[in-house]
């Protein structure tokens, strides 16, 4: 089971778009908070769905609940 996981989390990785971006943020002055904040900005959705699709919607909406009002 992890070992799949893991490949697919290799496969993932290997984004064409994602690449080139970093790419491009390298280039720039203070790439590496760039790159750090780029990564950060598509690693925490990606645990929050993730965590959301195993944990079930009905987890997180008491989390929601107080901000909505």
């Amino acid at each position: 089971m992890l070992l799949g996981l893991l490949a697919l989390a290799v496969v993932d990785s290997i984004n064409p778009s994602a690449i080139a971006i970093t790419l491009v943020l390298l280039t720039r002055q203070r790439a590496r908070a760039q790159v750090v904040v780029y990564v950060a900005t598509i690693f925490l959705p990606y645990l929050t769905f993730g965590a959301t699709m195993v944990l079930g919607l009905d987890s997180a909406l008491p989390a929601v609940r107080p901000i909505a009002g």
